[in-house]
């Protein structure tokens, strides 16, 4: 909804696509403070901001969720609506917990009759809030995890133990049918984090964003965190481990 066409990816500063907002909101493209991709969209106020969907036979009569990151102040409270003409799904009523991007979702199914389904994001604190990478997605086609398990958690810099200073923070791992962080290791001073179906390399950037991601092997990964180990070899330093499928 907002990486395809709600969004601009234009000369237009301020061009937001496809998206209706109540007049009490104040609705911009926003390039600086994003979580994914290149842009977000920045709010302000207290107000909705809504996308119509025609056709959704992709979902309709079927379990989806309405579902993207948020930033806003710390204690605001946001929520999600979903309408398809007949009924209303609405989340429980979401309180951030810092200033840091968080992943919220709602979780409904359609009647099989809807031919428009309205998306609503709900601010409900005056301030400034972001949103990005906001999808309607069917169930069962990517991973959710409530329990922070694809979460990674970064100290400050230079501290291994302080987690409230300077470039601290979090970092999720959303990825398709591949629910939780299961170890991790360092490898020519580059950080790689594994699932079971996946490793992602951190790198620390110093500037914007802070840390690069980038999902090195899509289809490799490891249940077994400890037999993860750092080898030393005549060509140089590699890692081993026993893989999902069972092979090193």
């Amino acid at each position: 909804m907002t990486t395809a066409s709600g969004v601009a990816n234009t000369t237009t500063p301020l061009a937001v696509l496809s998206w209706n907002a109540t007049t009490s909101l104040t609705v911009a493209r926003q390039g600086t403070t994003i979580k994914e991709g290149t842009y977000s969209i920045q709010l302000s106020g207290i107000g909705t901001l809504s996308q119509t969907l025609s056709q959704p036979s992709g979902i309709s009569a079927k379990s989806s969720y309405l579902a993207g990151w948020v930033k806003g102040p710390s204690s605001g409270n946001f929520q999600w609506i979903v309408t398809d003409g007949t009924n209303t799904y609405a989340s429980s009523v979401f309180t951030t917990a810092s200033t840091d991007w968080e992943y919220q979702y709602l979780q409904f199914t359609t009647v099989s009759s809807a031919t428009n389904i309205i998306a609503n994001f709900v601010t409900a604190t005056s301030d400034t809030w972001y949103a990005d990478s906001l999808a309607l997605i069917p169930a069962g086609t990517i991973a959710f995890s409530s329990d922070f398990s694809d979460r990674v958690q970064r100290s400050a810099v230079g501290f291994y133990n302080d987690w409230s200073g300077t470039d601290s923070g979090t970092n999720d791992l959303i990825t398709d049918s591949d629910v939780g962080v299961t170890g991790s290791f360092i490898l020519n001073d580059r950080m790689y984090v594994a699932k079971a179906w996946s490793i992602h390399r951190f790198s620390y950037t110093q500037s914007f964003p802070l840390v690069d991601i980038k999902r090195v092997k899509n289809t490799v990964g490891t249940k077994s965190p400890r037999s993860i180990k750092n080898i030393d070899t005549p060509d140089g330093e590699v890692v081993i481990f026993l893989g999902s499928d069972k092979r090193l």
